[in-house]
């Protein structure tokens, strides 16, 4: 892809996402898109197949992002203490900083199946991720004593 192509893209998903957070997804429509963007609806499908795929793109951006940034923090840490630390630092300044995109997800619910399995996805991954973290955490914690 172009690098004007990659720009529109990003563009695309940061207005559709500020659009999906002030209406919600149920109340936002491809034309609606197209028209804060000042663009047509053949470009919106040239980047994306349906309104599921742009969804599907910020989700996906979201929760591959934290969970990279969990690995990140955890595999920073020396000792038990500050890798609990830096997680809870973590997690709590990834939410205050991407309060929108939480506050969208919450709103979401079952409205698009798509995005409802890329989300079941994202959530197995964590959770796998966690179960592995928790298990390497109670394992320093073990030899810490």
């Amino acid at each position: 892809m172009r690098k004007t192509t990659q720009e529109k893209r990003k563009k695309f998903v940061k207005t559709t996402e500020e659009l999906f957070y002030k209406r919600g997804y149920k109340d936002t429509s491809i034309k609606d898109i197209c028209e804060a963007l000042e663009t047509t609806t053949g470009s919106f499908y040239f980047m994306f197949d349906s309104k599921e795929g742009i969804l599907e793109e910020i989700v996906k951006e979201y929760y591959e992002g934290f969970l990279d940034k969990i690995d990140e923090t955890l595999e920073a840490g020396k000792n038990l203490k500050e890798k609990i630390a830096a997680w809870v630092k973590l997690k709590y300044e990834y939410y205050a900083h991407n309060g929108e995109f939480f506050v969208m997800y919450d709103n979401l619910g079952t409205e698009s199946g798509r995005a409802s399995l890329v989300i079941n996805e994202s959530e197995e991954r964590r959770t796998s991720r966690s179960e592995e973290h928790t298990s390497e955490l109670q394992s320093l914690e073990r030899t810490s004593y």
